[in-house]
């Protein structure tokens, strides 16, 4: 952490999927190594390839003892919405991701979905009905929203040809988002 100019007093846990992870597939740097650059900050990237919410929250509490970060961005969904799971159950998932973070005492940020086209993107209605359902429980749980789907707009430019992945101008975009959100003051 010398070489980053912090202490691991001031660590990022990145939980997630295959975006976060950024190999599958890869788009240049993972958005959580583009993040530790423009943050100065140890980023440690958990991402899994394919991973459900579900998935995330049974290895949060594991991931939070290993890393003690003083914060954690969050960014899943997308594949629980491309296989139809209720954005209600996707909300609940990160509701307790979001306490257990919480009661670590890291500020939480939490990623809207970004948006998908075909051909393995999820329905736009299902990932805007689940962004609403993140926006809910971000705002219910006081955590902070980094609106990825905003900042994407229609995903021109940001996308790779599968619809889903981010390029490498979207890998940046996200690490420039959740940067931004850092550097807010935090109330």
């Amino acid at each position: 952490f010398s070489s980053l100019g912090c202490s691991p007093d001031h660590a990022v846990l990145a939980l997630g999927d295959s975006i976060t992870l950024g190999d599958c597939p890869p788009a240049g740097a993972p958005y959580p190594s583009r993040l530790e650059s423009l943050s100065h900050r140890p980023v440690f990237n958990r991402g899994i390839c394919g991973e459900k919410s579900d998935a995330t929250l049974a290895r949060t509490t594991r991931e939070l003892s290993r890393v003690a970060p003083t914060a954690v961005c969050l960014l899943i969904g997308a594949n629980d919405t491309r296989e139809d799971l209720a954005p209600e159950e996707i909300g609940a998932h990160i509701r307790e991701i979001i306490r257990l973070a919480k009661e670590r005492k890291a500020r939480v940020l939490v990623a809207t979905l970004l948006p998908s086209r075909p051909p393995l993107g999820a329905d736009p209605v299902e990932v805007a009905w689940t962004n609403l359902a993140i926006r809910k429980v971000v705002f219910e749980e006081s955590a902070e929203l980094v609106d990825l789907n905003a900042a994407f707009g229609d995903g021109e430019g940001l996308l790779q040809d599968d619809g889903l992945h981010p390029n490498e101008a979207g890998t940046q975009l996200i690490a420039e988002k959740f940067d931004n959100q850092l550097r807010e003051e935090h109330p």
